[in-house]
């Protein structure tokens, strides 16, 4: 897979358009366009800077190497790249109802067996 072809793919799994993939690398829109239409080649600190907008590591986006398949949904991935976005005290108050979430279902999980 080619490098304009990776970062499309990328882009396509993170769902993001391609000028909020640029904002969020900090690149102008038009010239983001022509990296993944294959005219223009970013250097390495902006091939880095796409790298962490999209959530890999450099090295899988410049290799050879086939993408790997997500290990979470597109949707999952997205919602966690918004609250990696938020200020540190709402990603912590956002764990924390999470973990009351799950621990909430897990109990309910547990009454359900018993009542079997």
């Amino acid at each position: 897979m080619t490098f304009p072809e990776k970062l499309k793919y990328y882009r396509n799994r993170a769902n993001l358009s391609q000028e909020e993939l640029a904002d969020k690398a900090g690149l102008p829109h038009l010239m983001y366009g022509k990296y993944e239409r294959g005219q223009a080649e970013p250097g390495v600190f902006k091939a880095a800077a796409i790298a962490k907008a999209l959530n890999v590591a450099l090295d899988v986006l410049v290799s050879d190497t086939q993408p790997e398949e997500p290990k979470f949904a597109p949707e999952t991935l997205s919602l966690v790249q918004e609250i990696e976005g938020l200020p540190s005290n709402l990603q912590k108050t956002v764990r924390e109802i999470v973990a009351i979430m799950e621990r909430d279902w897990k109990v309910q999980e547990a009454l359900k067996g018993k009542s079997r």
